[in-house]
């Protein structure tokens, strides 16, 4: 695995669009509403990951440990904000290969896309609006790891 396959997996996803798209449709940054741990993790059940959860950084993970490598898929809710981080260990050197935010990839993708937004990040401000940010991010993941993991 190195980190050019993994910024083509996130080209070959059209990732720049969609999450461009995604922060456009839910940009109200007045009216953010932070999801309650419960609301989040009823979301998260239809998806079957076994996420936990780190309170302090109102934080969602999952950790994926093999022989070589040591995988992350961090889901941050804080505050109605709803971002996401990729991190990937060579455990042999114990080295990180790639540890990056949804937003940082686009900008190293393409440096323009996120400079254009009015925000980087999406903004959950109902269930429905959380609902639709999480199957965004969770369908990305899903093929992160058909790709890469399993």
């Amino acid at each position: 695995m190195t980190r050019k396959e993994f910024l083509e997996f996130f080209e070959e996803n059209q990732i720049v669009e969609n999450y461009s798209q995604l922060c456009i449709k839910f940009n109200d940054f007045d009216n953010m509403k932070h999801p309650k741990k419960e609301d989040v993790l009823g979301l998260l059940k239809k998806w079957d990951i076994q996420f936990k959860y780190s309170h302090p950084d109102r934080l969602f993970y999952e950790e994926i440990k093999t022989k070589e490598i040591k995988f992350q898929f961090n889901l941050y809710t804080k505050d109605g904000m709803i971002s996401t981080q990729f991190m990937v260990w060579n455990l042999g050197i114990k080295k990180t290969i790639y540890n990056d935010e949804i937003r940082f990839i686009c900008e190293e993708i393409n440096p323009e896309s996120i400079a254009k937004l009015e925000y980087p990040y999406p903004f959950s401000t109902s269930d429905e609006d959380l609902s639709e940010i999480l199957d965004f991010y969770l369908n990305l993941y899903v093929k992160f790891k058909k790709t890469f993991l399993i």
